[in-house]
């Protein structure tokens, strides 16, 4: 059985709290397998049981409105495609400033067309890189002084889900995930 990974938006954010122990009991109770959470910020790791993930996606978005009462999207990725993000990165000399080095993961790739819209010259001093479904960048002075808000990313890329991950916690959630 593979693994997948599902990176929870906008969780344990003001009164959207979803307390990762209950979340795992309840993905058990659901028939999920092999759950694990990692940090409180909805990293959830889970064995696929023989679905897609988008399936497994869908069916915990649905678990998480029933049981908290609203809706929290989630980006689901597998271990092979959680890989290749970490094969691609564009900007290899960032890694040692992990904190500030984030990937946003989106829900599909935005269009090309509105990818090219956004010039480096307008976010500097951060440095930025679009690879597939993914969107990497630097903020020298810390991330919350980015521009790469997640509403900002799902307006101008007309994405529905965005959420980012720091290069560490990209970088743990693969070693979690095991072969």
């Amino acid at each position: 059985m593979g693994r997948q990974i599902a990176l929870l938006r906008a969780v344990n954010v003001g009164k959207r709290q979803v307390p990762m122990a209950k979340l795992r009991e309840l993905m058990a109770a659901a028939g999920f397998q092999e759950v694990a959470t990692h940090l409180q910020s909805g990293n959830v790791l889970l064995a696929d049981g023989g679905l897609s993930a988008a399936e497994n996606g869908r069916r915990l978005e649905k678990l998480l409105l029933d049981e908290f009462g609203f809706v929290v999207e989630c980006v689901m990725r597998t271990t092979e495609q959680l890989d290749a993000v970490i094969a691609a990165n564009p900007l290899p000399d960032r890694v040692a400033d992990a904190k500030r080095y984030v990937v946003t993961f989106f829900d599909h790739a935005p269009e090309a067309g509105l990818v090219a819209a956004l010039k480096p010259e307008d976010f500097a001093p951060d440095e930025f890189a679009f690879i597939g479904d993914e969107l990497y960048s630097w903020s020298p002075n810390g991330v919350h002084t980015s521009k790469f808000t997640q509403q900002f990313l799902t307006r101008k890329l007309k994405v529905q889900v965005a959420t980012g991950r720091n290069w560490d916690t990209v970088l743990k959630l693969r070693e979690l995930a095991g072969d």
